[in-house]
C-alpha cells in the first residue's frame, strides 16, 4: 500500500540499458561513493543495486529490469529478477517501455500500471516515487513530474502498447513519425504534469560532471573490479 493506494497491481520498470556514451562508463555500475566520505567508510553499492533496493521498498507487484543482454550486472543483482530486452533496435527508453508492456500483457495477471524509472537518478527518494504512485492511481492517468518526463506512471493498456509499438515500427522502417521521446509520448496520451515534492531528487546524471555535482566520486564499481581480478 502507498498512502492507502493499492500497489500490488503496479509493476516497476527500471531503465538501465542505455549506452552511457556521455558518461564514458556504464552509469548503472557506478559506485555510489560520496566525494567527502572517508575511504575507510565508503559504501561501494552500485547505482543499479541502489535503484533496485529503492523500488523493492514500494511493495509493488514486480520489478522489471530493462538491460541489454551484453551488459554486466553487479554481484548483488537478484538472479530471479525479470530482465527485459528491447524488441526494437535503437528505440531508446520507449523501446524498453514497449518490451515491458508486452511482457505484462502476456502475464496471467497483467496488473494495471507501470512505474517507469531511469537508472541515472542518484538522489531519487522513496518519498518522490510514493507521491507519483499515489497521484497516478488516484487519477488513473499517466503522470510525470513537471520538466522531468521520467519517472513516469503509465496505466497498462493494450491501447498504450499499440501506440508505442506503432511509433517504434515506423521509426525502424525509416518512415516519418512524431519522435521516440518520452516527452512526445506524454503529450500524445495527455499525461498529467505534477509538481515534485522534492525536486532535487530528480537531478539527472548523464555526464561525469553531473555525477560529481550530485556528490559522488566517479569510478566504476569496486565489486566488478574485484570480481574480474
Amino acid at each position: 500500500m502507498v498512502n492507502g493506494i493499492d500497489t500490488c497491481e503496479v509493476r516497476a520498470l527500471l531503465l538501465a540499458g542505455g549506452q552511457s556514451s556521455r558518461m564514458g562508463t556504464d552509469k548503472a555500475l557506478l559506485a555510489r561513493q560520496h566525494k567527502q566520505a572517508n575511504s575507510a567508510q565508503q559504501h561501494n553499492q552500485t547505482q543499479l543495486s541502489y535503484m533496485l533496493e529503492l523500488l523493492s521498498q514500494l511493495g509493488l507487484k514486480e520489478v522489471l529490469l530493462s538491460r541489454n543482454p551484453h551488459q554486466q550486472d553487479d554481484q548483488h543483482h537478484n538472479p530471479t529478477l525479470a530482465r527485459i530486452s528491447d524488441n526494437f533496435d535503437n528505440g531508446g527508453p520507449l523501446a524498453g517501455i514497449e518490451a515491458a508492456m508486452a511482457y505484462c500483457l502476456q502475464q496471467p495477471e497483467p496488473g494495471k500500471a507501470l512505474l517507469v524509472v531511469p537508472v541515472d537518478l542518484p538522489l531519487l527518494t522513496e518519498r518522490t516515487l510514493r507521491y507519483l504512485l499515489s497521484q497516478g492511481q488516484a487519477r488513473n492517468q499517466a503522470c510525470y513530474f513537471r520538466n522531468h518526463f521520467l519517472p513516469l506512471f503509465l496505466p497498462l493498456s493494450p491501447l498504450h502498447h499499440q501506440l508505442i509499438a506503432k511509433r517504434l515500427m515506423l521509426a525502424s522502417a525509416g518512415e516519418k513519425h512524431q519522435g521516440l521521446s518520452i516527452k512526445n509520448l506524454c503529450q500524445q496520451i495527455e499525461a498529467n504534469a505534477l509538481v515534485a515534492p522534492h525536486s532535487q531528487s530528480l537531478i539527472n546524471t548523464n555526464t561525469p560532471q553531473q555525477w560529481q555535482q550530485a556528490g559522488f566520486c566517479l569510478r566504476p564499481s569496486l565489486y566488478l573490479a574485484d570480481k574480474a581480478s
